[in-house]
């Protein structure tokens, strides 16, 4: 491997992060104040009430993908790697190994200056 001649990484703001557990929290209580209301108080929902049944996969399922939401966008990174033969990517989870671009396929090249704030 060649030596790396640059690093970087970079993830979500903190506030993404923020709002993807609040909408998850959220969603919880919707859905738990909705089967407790159905099922504990007889109050009907809509036009088919849901079983206990339903309403255990349906608490599975949110359950499920609040923790695939929360994990992907808490381990979500890009990372981007230069060395002397080529430039490295990868988009962390979604991409496991780096893809090389090499130098001879690249065109033009050059540095784009941003604010973070």
């Amino acid at each position: 491997m060649d030596e790396v001649l640059y690093h970087e990484r970079q993830g979500f703001e903190k506030y993404l992060i923020v709002i993807v557990v609040l909408l998850s929290l959220l969603s919880w209580c919707l859905l738990l104040f909705v089967g407790y209301q159905q099922i504990c108080n007889g109050v009907v929902f809509g036009k088919c009430p849901a079983d206990v049944k339903t309403f255990t996969w349906a608490v599975l399922f949110v359950g499920l993908f609040t923790l695939v939401s929360i994990a992907f966008v808490v381990l979500s990174r890009v990372e981007l790697k230069i060395t002397e033969k080529a430039i490295l990517y990868r988009f962390f989870p979604l991409q496991i190994r780096f893809r090389e671009i090499p130098w001879t396929e690249v065109v033009k090249i050059y540095l784009r200056p941003y604010h973070v704030s």
